[in-house]
């Protein structure tokens, strides 16, 4: 048997049924001018022609074929419905035997027409494009037409009107398979739908159940998080705090312990100390009176004679300080106007002020780098000197200025460096005797306390003015250091100068005699808001060398420091005077003053 369609569900034609008859032609289709090949299947509509000229669509014509047909539809099932020996096919062939004269030529129009469907079936398999299929199916309906037409005409001839019963039986049954194949197909496809439907509802149901079950379990793992790390801060808080409170009792145990001891010790130094007092004044007891009367005139008379003197002081200071900024005032106002004119000259000085700057910022407490900076700033100097003696007074001024801003800004905050630089001066002074005036008439003019003296208030002076005199620095216009500011600047000019007076490792022309006679002198003035500061900051720094090659004048200044320059101070001044008191309490305890740290150089 072989198949005229493509798919095996369509009729199955017998080669016997219309005898062996072939046709020159079968490429005809069977879809008609209204095919669409979108809805092109594996099975292509069926037409069934009636036996007149004018075509007549059957009832399987506008029937499309569903996405697959129930298999069980099987198109021998339909011819084999029939009783044995009455389907169509062998009833055509019977009355085909007894026709005498037109039995070749209908042969001929079945073999044609089964042609056509092995050749459409061929054809359905072949790879065309959509456009040449539709093009051989409509050719392919047209020779079918053709060729069924006349098959049907010779038949009806011959089987008259057995071919018409035939075809009617066959469109009823072709109807009923069609509502049977129908409403299975909507079934099928109800019921697809119905489970796609429930499919994706218990989707949904079961996506939803998952994630309300995954959002639970995330907060309960938050939540279950979020408490332990409660407990476990607290644990830690509490171990922290159990530790804290164990070593609190730990360190309190410790301190009675300790101070108990202390204690125990102060009372038993105490007891031997007063043991020890009492015997010692006993004994002093017996020695002061025989020789009270005989130190007390001693003592006013070298009262009176210093007393004396001292009245003599402030008139020679006084005029040798002016000296010394006349000196100061002619190198400002004379000297450098006339330098300005030469441009070679103010670009040489120019050049030995970078060189003067960058040596005191190389100074450091080395004896050999002191050396080696002095002997640079002295071959500077006797440089200028052989070019002029102009410069050379200008190259002087410019090294005391470098000397005078490096005690106001690196002194006043670490005192130790002002004794190498001390050094460095008594050497230059000591090559260059000039130098020691011009020097001092800086420290002079910086700070008036050098002198020692306070300067004073006239009446036709501002504000501004007295604040100039008394060495104030203006910072901006109209806005000038505060006090703190200034008393740490005061106090570093006064280090330098300390330094410079106590330095006893090289000869020194302007040594410790200086020192003392500034010492008695600040004491004899009336003790000003400052006077505590400058005080201590001397002492500290030159007050050991004193106390060694001076010792009874400078005792002697300590304690009429102690008992009567002390209560005079301003109230104001209770830093600095607490300061100074602490520091006497200690040197009287000593009886010593200890050398300030840095005095002496490295190699």
């Amino acid at each position: 048997m072989r198949f005229g369609l493509v798919d095996d569900d369509f009729y199955a034609v017998k080669p016997g049924d219309y005898g062996g008859i072939q046709s020159e032609s079968p490429k005809k289709s069977l879809l008609g001018d209204s095919v669409n090949i979108r809805d092109a299947s594996p099975e292509p509509p069926r037409r069934v022609f009636n036996n007149g000229s004018t075509r007549k669509p059957s009832m399987l014509e506008e029937v499309t074929t569903p996405e697959r047909i129930d298999s069980s539809l099987d198109w021998e099932q339909l011819e084999s419905s029939f009783s044995p020996g009455n389907s169509p096919s062998k009833r055509a062939s019977q009355q085909n035997q007894q026709t005498n004269g037109n039995t070749g030529e209908l042969r001929e129009i079945a073999r044609a027409y089964e042609r056509f469907l092995y050749d459409y079936k061929r054809q359905q398999r072949s790879p065309l494009s959509a456009e040449n299929q539709l093009k051989f199916l409509a050719e392919s309906e047209r020779a079918s037409q053709e060729s069924m037409n006349e098959y049907y005409r010779r038949k009806l001839e011959v089987e008259g009107p057995w071919v018409s019963d035939t075809q009617k039986e066959l469109q009823q049954l072709c109807q009923h398979y069609k509502r049977i194949a129908d409403e299975k197909v909507s079934e099928a496809q109800k019921k697809i739908q119905e489970l796609r439907r429930e499919f994706h509802e218990a989707n949904l149901r079961e996506q939803h159940s998952i994630e309300a079950a995954l959002r639970k379990i995330e907060e309960i793992e938050r939540r279950e998080a979020l408490q332990r790390q409660e407990e476990e801060r607290r644990r830690a808080e509490k171990a922290k705090e159990e530790e804290a409170q164990r070593k609190a009792a730990e360190a309190k145990a410790q301190a009675a312990k300790e101070q108990e001891a202390k204690d125990k010790a102060a009372r038993e130094q105490e007891a031997k100390d007063r043991v020890a007092r009492e015997e010692a004044a006993k004994q002093r007891a017996a020695h002061e009176q025989a020789v009270k009367a005989q130190a007390a005139e001693e003592k006013q008379a070298q009262r009176e004679a210093k007393a004396a003197q001292a009245k003599s002081w402030p008139d020679k200071l006084f005029d040798t300080a002016q000296a010394r900024l006349a000196i100061i005032h002619i190198i400002k106002k004379q000297i450098k106007p006339q330098m300005g004119t030469n441009p070679a000259l103010m670009q040489s000085i120019f050049r030995t002020k970078m060189t003067i700057t960058q040596k005191i910022g190389q100074i450091m407490s080395s004896e050999k780098k002191v050396i080696e900076i002095g002997r640079a700033l002295d071959t500077v100097l006797k440089n200028a000197k052989s070019a002029s003696q102009e410069e050379y007074a200008i190259c002087m001024d410019l090294l005391a200025k470098s000397v005078v801003k490096q005690a106001e800004s690196e002194i006043a905050v670490k005192t130790d460096s002002a004794f190498p630089l001390a050094v460095l001066c008594i050497m230059i002074y000591r090559q260059h005797t000039e130098f020691l005036d011009v020097l001092l008439g800086r420290f002079v003019k910086r700070c008036p306390y050098i002198v020692p003296l306070y300067p004073p208030r006239f009446e036709s002076d501002t504000d501004d003015d007295f604040r100039k005199r008394l060495g104030y620095r203006e910072i901006d216009d109209d806005v000038w250091e505060d006090e703190i500011q200034y008393t740490e600047r005061m106090c570093g000019l006064m280090a330098i100068y300390a330094a410079i007076v106590q330095t006893t490792i090289i000869p020194n022309d302007y040594g410790l005699q200086n020192g003392l006679n500034w010492l008695f002198l600040i004491l004899s003035i009336e003790p000003r808001r400052i006077s505590p500061f400058l005080i201590l900051r001397f002492l500290e720094i030159a007050g050991h060398e004193l106390l060694n090659q001076y010792r009874p004048q400078t005792e002697e200044a300590l304690m009429f420091l102690r008992n009567e320059f002390i209560p005079k101070i301003p109230a104001k001044a209770i830093a600095g005077t607490t300061r100074l008191q602490i520091f006497l309490d200690s040197v009287f305890e000593k009886g010593a003053i200890p050398p300030p740290e840095g005095r002496t150089l490295g190699k």
